[in-house]
This record gives C-alpha cells, structure tokens and sequence, in this order.
C-alpha cells in the first residue's frame, strides 16, 4: 500500500495519512498547540514540526510519537539522505542538528540573520542548505555524521565485558547500547531502543546483548539484530549473568529479582528478596548472587531457588547502591549514597574495614577483580578509586571527567572500563593505572594536546580536526572553523576552547 501526506501546513494540529489508492485518509494524532509547518518521511515514519516547538516523530506501526523540544518556533527541518539526522531551524539565531534515534542534540549552527524558514540537504548529503531573513547559506554538512558518532550522548549507567576479554557493552540515558572492541576500542554494533534499557545490561553466550528497560520488559537482541522480549511484573532495573551463562539475575523495584534461563529465555523464579528497591545484583564468581538494596542490607543468596546464604547490615545513612563478594568468598564490600565503603569479613563474621570520604560522595558501583587482588569502586567526584583489599588504605584514584556511574574488568585483571554521566567511557590499563584510551565524552576540559594519541576518534579526518587545533593558534584555529560550519564550539562539539588554548602561538 502506496501513502503520502496531506502536505499542506495545517492549523489544526493534526497529522494525516492518505492512502493513494482510495482516497482514503485518517488522523495519527496531533500537536498539542498550534499550526504545524514542516512534514517529512524518513522512509518508514513521519517527522513533524510545528508553533508549539515540539518535533514528533510518529512510528508506521501506529504506536504514540517520540516528542522533545526545541527551544523555539520550528519553521523549517530537514532529513539528512540516511535518515538518522534531522536538521531543524525557526525563530532564533542558531539552526539545530538532532539524531534522530536518540532525541539529543548533536551540535548547533549559528544561523546569521535569526529566523531560519527553510531547510535542504543535497542529495549526496555533503551540503547543507538554509534560508530565512538573510540569503542562503550553503554548510558543509559532512562533519555532523562524525559529531553524531563519537561515543555516548547520555549518561553511561552500565558496562559488561563479553568472556573472552575481547570487547565489552555500554548501556546510556541517551537510549541506545552499543558494543566496543576492546583493542580498537571501535563501535561494534549499536541498539537504539524505544524504552529506558541502559541500566542493566549484559553479553549473553552468542556474543548477544540483553537489557532490562523501564517498560517492564527484558530484552535481547542477537547479532542480526532480532530481538526477542520477556515482560515482568515490575522493572527490574539492574542485570548480571551467571558465571557459567546460563542464568540472568535482574532486580530494583520493590525489592523484587527475577532469575531467568538463557537458553529457554523463561523466568524460572521471581522473589521479593528486600524491603526496598534493589541497586545492585551481582554474580560472585563461586555462582552466588549478591544484592545491595535501599533497606541498607546488603544480602547473598545461592542457587535457583535463591536460598538465604548472608545477610549484612551497613548501618549507613541512605541505604546500599553496590555490594561485591571477593573471589574467595572472604570479604563482602558494600558502599551507598554517603560515601561510606565497609567490608565485612565472612569468615569471622565481623567488620574488617570502614572507610568514610565525604569528597568522594555516593559510591555508585563497587566490584573486586576477578583475580581478588583489588577492589575498585565509581564515585560522584569522578574518581575511580583502586583498592588493596588485604589493606583498605590509600587507594590508587584515577580521574576521569564528572561522575564516574559504572565500572567493569576484563576476565584476566588488567584492563579497567569506567563509564561516566558526560557520556565518556574510558579504558585504564590496572597494572600501570594509565589511560589506554577514552571514548567520546564532552567535558574536554581534562584533555590536552599530548593526550590525542589516548583518544579514540571516529576517523582519520575527525583526529585531523584535533590535531589543527593543536598545531594553530587558537584565535586562527577558532576562525577558520566558523568560516568553515558556523559551528558553535561548546559542550556539544568534540573541539572547546580548552583543547585550543594549548596550541602552538
């Protein structure tokens, strides 16, 4: 069946389908306040703009719209030829490029003259055409595909390393997940998903990526990108597979986890195991589950019918958000919203280790190398801090940019993985305490020219935009960019005035 739409700028809010067979229309829905100015086709759904500032994006299936705002009047808006860029402009001095499966803002145009009315891309997608109260402005569009690509948009919230040590997983606010190879530190695979499905995040046997999402759903999806879901009763928040893969814990709201087999992708047992929402659920490496909860328990529980093994309690202000059991079973660490990191010593059932940063603020995630020979906590300061579990005292901190939300460590020990709330993922070599490297982020007022070789770019030319900057004043630098895009050089672009400040006079 054949559609177009009823093209004409309505003022009465609503969107329409035709059938171009029958003559036949009816209304997807509408624009909350109104007239809308701009209809587009992405090839499956319809885009559209309008006075009320919102740019809706309404699926062929039927189901409601995706809605975000600009900040003003849309009067124009434009689809880049892949269909993953949407390009809006209207009443204020900047025209807006937005991805188009995430919703975030990828960078900004400086629009001369105001009030932009109409947008166009060519047809092999390098230039950029805008017109409004001044002439036509033709851009080069072909640097946006890059800004888009580089690292996460959101909060990075969860991280899983596959069993080989080959790559790992990253879960974000920005409502995508996405694979990485480890040595390349390359974008493997990325998965834009409707639903919230950052938080809890696995690498399923298969080299499948599974997610708990807050519509109460848990999801998979295999290399082809076929997904499979599984409904439960609540949402289950946070996730972990069994050491030997074949079961998947997952647990938050109201104290519930849920176990579920792999292989048959069935719930084989659903419990309430705490008196509040749960924060973490974590295999130790002898098969056991661990879970952290904002009743301040942190609790152990063993095999499929979830049998009471130990139970703690922190004594901290606001609850537990990480617990890990040690390889050898002789030490359970817990750390919550107060900064607060204990240890009880299992053996002796007694409290080993107590240490309390205010700096540091919440200890968000908290996990002992699989070797036992460290702990390694992610904290509000942005500090990852490296623990000797024997000692509990000066830890090694490396820094990172803002809030560091999620930790993980490859199968031999050496290589640590932290996920941050700019959307930077970086990756440590444990032995040195080095940075390897860092993926995307926008806070790059950390970095600096001899840093370049650490950091992951998208292509040759995206680490060409760098390194000029680098080998150039910054007055020369900064002009010859806007000469070039308009580009406004601020937390959504890649290359800030911190990065240029350094460069050579």
């Amino acid at each position: 069946m054949s559609w177009r739409l009823h093209l004409e700028r309505s003022d009465d809010r609503h969107v329409w389908l035709w059938d171009v067979a029958t003559g036949k229309g009816a209304s997807r829905g509408n624009h909350q306040a109104g007239g809308i100015r701009v209809v587009l086709f992405t090839g499956r759904d319809v885009v559209t703009t309008g006075w009320d500032h919102e740019i809706r994006v309404w699926p062929a299936d039927g189901t409601p719209p995706a809605v975000w705002s600009d900040s003003h009047i849309v009067h124009g808006a434009a689809l880049d030829p892949k269909g993953e860029l949407v390009v809006t402009g209207g009443e204020s001095d900047a025209i807006r490029v937005w991805d188009l499966s995430t919703h975030q803002l990828v960078t900004a145009l400086d629009a001369p003259g105001g009030q932009t009315s109409a947008i166009a891309f060519s047809r092999d997608g390098k230039w950029l055409v805008s017109a409004g109260k001044t002439a036509p402005i033709a851009w080069d569009a072909r640097p946006l595909a890059r800004l888009r690509s580089v690292g996460h948009r959101g909060d990075v919230v969860a991280l899983a390393v596959n069993a080989e040590g080959s790559g790992f997983a990253s879960g974000s606010t920005d409502r995508t997940l996405r694979s990485w190879d480890l040595a390349s530190a390359r974008e493997l695979r990325r998965i834009t998903t409707r639903a919230a499905c950052g938080d809890g995040i696995a690498i399923l046997p298969g080299d499948e990526l599974a997610a708990s999402c807050d519509d109460r759903v848990i999801r998979r999806w295999d290399r082809s990108g076929k997904e499979r879901a599984l409904p439960v009763s609540s949402w289950l928040r946070f996730m972990s597979l069994s050491p030997d893969g074949t079961i998947l814990a997952a647990g938050h709201v109201d104290g519930k986890v849920a176990l579920i087999d792999v292989p048959s992708w069935q719930v084989v047992i659903e419990r309430t195991l705490h008196a509040h929402h749960i924060y973490d659920v974590t295999y130790a490496r002898d098969g056991r589950l661990v879970t952290a909860s904002l009743d301040d328990h942190a609790r152990i529980w063993r095999g499929r019918e979830l049998a009471a093994d130990l139970d703690i309690k922190a004594e901290s202000d606001d609850g537990v958000l990480a617990a890990s059991l040690s390889p050898d079973g002789s030490q359970l660490a817990a750390g919550g919203q107060d900064g607060l990191l204990r240890v009880w010593d299992t053996k002796r059932s007694t409290w080993l280790a107590s240490r309390h940063d205010l700096a540091a603020g919440t200890v968000w995630m908290l996990t002992f190398t699989p070797d036992g020979t460290r702990a390694i906590t992610a904290n509000d300061d942005g500090g990852v801090r490296v623990w000797n579990p024997a000692t509990w005292a000066d830890p090694v901190v490396q820094a990172g940019e803002g809030t560091a939300l999620s930790i993980a460590v490859t199968p031999d020990s050496r290589t640590l993985i932290a996920g941050y709330k700019s959307g930077a993922i970086a990756i440590w070599d444990l032995a040195t305490s080095q940075l390897r490297t860092r993926i995307g982020g926008q806070l790059r007022e950390r970095g600096s020219c001899a840093d370049i070789a650490k950091q992951t770019w998208i292509d040759d030319e995206h680490a060409a935009i760098v390194t000029r900057a680098c080998t150039t004043s910054a007055i020369t630098y900064s002009d010859e960019l806007a000469a070039r895009s308009h580009q406004e050089i601020d937390d959504a672009v890649d290359v800030r005035w911190e990065w240029m400040k350094s460069a050579a006079p």
